[in-house]
């Protein structure tokens, strides 16, 4: 590959190119996000959302329980104050996932507000971020104009449009592997700090979410892909690795992020990824990215070998990993991909200009439009988030008459429970309210769903809890066909509850018996997870 074709620039122009490059990132982002109508439709784009918003909420609101202990009901200790949210809104995740997006999430509400605006800017921004960094790396191989196309193509691929659009950790990561490939990149070519940044970032990325481990193996893939086993003699680098394992190890052995191995589950998984990346980058864009791969100057640029190791380290991960794929698992690898697609063409553009007698930075732009715009064809039309309204069907609730009765039970897939119960807890900073899921309190679970078996054996058992129970408010998703929710709506209709209007696909049934005198204390059965009962009042 020849020199870079980027102009040069002085230290203030570049500052105000990369200032007005992120400010239109961020307006993609921001105008994704509106087309998506995820400003107006519920936090429930998948069925991880809702949990990543409470739990997120729940760290704001613990650290400003701490700020203001007067004004609070909770109590002051992490572990009872995580308890006790959970009662009230059981759609919590600390503890399943790590806890920095999290943290960082409730900062961001601290400072801008507790949201779900503030919330889906943070998406906003930190793709928006993420895209940056891209365009900042790719302008050097193939300068501005087709680095600005492959990186707004970058924002436009599905699995961008999902990230940018939902509350998930996936943008977040995807920045800190962005910081992590730069890092690691100038540690193999021995720059000077670079292996304690990248084992920063790495510890980073894996307090985000276990995924960051991909990190690791595209360590040692980079070293002999770029000749750069020199590295290994140096003490700084054994220092640096040990330490991030030390701190990284904990949240990644909690994550149960891998399996046990055994070769046929690994051989699947590892046939699959190739096809899963050609489904989310699409065909074009792959073969681009395969080409860049096999004719990237590892030896001469030992950065790019790094490039190839997060591509092939994610694979590696996926190849023992116990989750199920989910596109946008390869967000993360997407980045390395755009990079080998930049090389790609440079390459290809080079070849070109030669023989063609053509200017460089028109091969360049002129190729990576083709690539891009032929691959970006399948991001239309642009993502739509599922609407099911409950945040505004909420508000009317609680500014209703039955906003003075405090314990509501939601019954739907993991999406609308979690749906319900993320707007209820923004609606609701005060936690006034508690909010029961049917798949914790009519049936017997564990976190995954692999273990289920409903808690009563008829409808008139159901409704004989029910009148001794304190919920007012029944939220039954219209067309759900596990067990306790059939047997809800039966209830419903056998105990003479009023039907309320409600949002399409949902039934709202309000009490007509009153409630049963004493205190309000809610009991969860966590055994199977905690070996103890939850309990809450509001």
């Amino acid at each position: 590959m020849s020199e870079s074709i980027e102009r040069p620039h002085s230290r203030a122009q570049k500052l105000a190119y990369l200032v007005a490059i992120s400010a239109i990132f961020l307006l993609i982002c921001t105008f994704l996000q509106w087309k998506s109508g995820a400003y107006s439709n519920d936090l429930a784009g998948n069925d991880d959302e809702p949990a990543h918003v409470v739990s997120g909420l729940m760290a704001h609101d613990y650290v400003e329980h701490l700020l203001r202990p007067g004004n609070s009901h909770w109590p002051s200790t992490p572990r009872a104050f995580a308890e006790d949210y959970y009662v009230h809104y059981p759609k919590v995740a600390i503890g399943h996932w790590p806890p920095l997006f999290y943290l960082v999430e409730a900062v961001w509400m601290f400072v801008f507000g507790r949201t779900k605006a503030a919330l889906l800017a943070l998406m906003a921004v930190t793709m928006a971020g993420t895209a940056s960094i891209l365009f900042q790396l790719t302008r050097k191989i193939a300068g501005e104009i087709a680095a600005f196309v492959l990186a707004a193509g970058f924002l436009l691929l599905p699995i961008s449009q999902e990230s940018v659009e939902s509350v998930m950790q996936d943008g977040l990561l995807a920045l800190l592997f962005c910081g992590a490939t730069i890092a690691g990149g100038r540690a193999l070519e021995s720059r000077r700090g670079a292996w304690v940044r990248f084992w920063l970032l790495t510890i980073a990325a894996m307090s985000v979410n276990g995924r960051g481990a991909a990190l690791l193996p595209a360590l040692w893939i980079a070293i002999p892909l770029a000749r750069r086993t020199d590295v290994l003699k140096r003490p700084a680098f054994w220092i640096a690795t040990a330490l991030a394992l030390f701190l990284a190890a904990p949240w990644f052995l909690f994550d149960h992020q891998t399996k046990r191995l055994s070769l046929a589950p690994v051989v699947s998984a590892a046939t699959a990824f190739p096809i899963h990346a050609v489904q989310c980058l699409g065909p074009v864009l792959f073969a681009t990215m395969v080409l860049g791969a096999v004719l990237a100057p590892y030896r001469k640029e030992p950065r790019w070998a790094f490039v190839t190791g997060v591509l092939l380290g994610t694979w590696a991960l996926f190849s023992v990993a116990i989750v199920p794929w989910d596109d946008r698992y390869f967000l993360f690898a997407a980045l390395a991909c755009m990079i080998l697609i930049a090389i790609a063409v440079r390459i290809l553009a080079d070849a070109v200009s030669k023989a063609f007698k053509w200017p460089p930075m028109v091969t360049v732009v002129f190729l990576a439009a083709i690539v891009t715009g032929a691959s970006m064809a399948r991001a239309l039309p642009l993502s739509e988030k599922p609407a099911e309204s409950y945040e505004s069907f909420i508000a009317q609730i609680l500014a209703g008459p039955d906003g003075s009765k405090p314990v509501y039970l939601v019954a739907g897939d993991e999406r609308h429970e979690g749906g319900f119960i993320a707007a209820a807890a923004l609606e609701d900073p005060e936690a006034k309210h508690i909010v029961l899921r049917a798949t914790k309190v009519l049936a017997f679970t564990d976190w995954g769903m692999a273990y289920y078996r409903p808690l009563f054996k008829s409808s008139t058992d159901m409704v004989a809890y029910l009148n001794q129970s304190w919920i007012s408010l029944v939220v039954i998703q219209e067309d759900c066909a596990r067990p306790d929710a059939e047997m809800l709506r039966a209830a419903m209709i056998e105990s003479k509850w009023s039907q309320l209007p409600a949002p399409s696909g949902t039934l709202v049934y309000r009490r007509t018996t009153p409630l049963p005198p004493g205190q309000i204390r809610i009991r969860l059965d966590m055994r199977t997870k905690l070996g103890k009962y939850l309990e809450a009042t509001p």
